[in-house]
């Protein structure tokens, strides 16, 4: 009876033993193994360990500074990328508005006051005729008039 007591115990114990001990079995040295590149750990030669710990630092540092190295150099060319579509952006925008300013200069004739300026003396009444046409005609065409028409002299 007490070697079949006994044996039940060992089996009690191992089966405790390996319900709750799987925490020491984790941490048992080598487990679990350790990642390529890495030292295994051991409890031979300590001067040994100490440097294979500061060649790991080391390495893990390299590592470390390589990977912002190549998020910087990701950050930059972005940023080059999106400066280089505004540029774009902005030259497309100056040529629109270098056209836009030939096409109402060309649609002007010279000699008509634009903006309140005139380029020689004052109008006739022919050619102020010719200017209320104009301005008509592109008002009932559907587009603005971008001009500035002066007022008659009083005489």
């Amino acid at each position: 009876m007490s070697t079949t007591r006994t044996t039940l115990m060992a089996v009690l114990l191992a089966l405790a033993g390996l319900a709750g001990g799987s925490d020491h079995v984790a941490a048992q040295a080598g487990y679990p193994p350790p990642a390529p590149g890495m030292a295994p750990p051991s409890f031979g030669n300590p001067t040994q360990q100490h440097f294979d710990i500061l060649r790991q630092r080391d390495s893990e540092r390299r590592a470390f500074d390589g990977f912002q190295h190549s998020q910087q150099r990701e950050a930059d060319r972005s940023l080059e990328t999106l400066r280089r579509q505004q540029r774009d952006q902005q030259r497309l925008r100056d040529a629109d508005r270098r056209r836009g300013r030939e096409a109402d200069e060309a649609r002007t004739a010279p000699g008509l006051a634009v903006q309140g300026h005139s380029r020689r003396g004052p109008l006739t009444a022919a050619e102020r005729d010719r200017i209320n046409r104009a301005a008509t005609r592109s008002r009932s065409a559907g587009t603005p008039s971008i001009m500035i028409e002066d007022r008659p002299r009083r005489r």
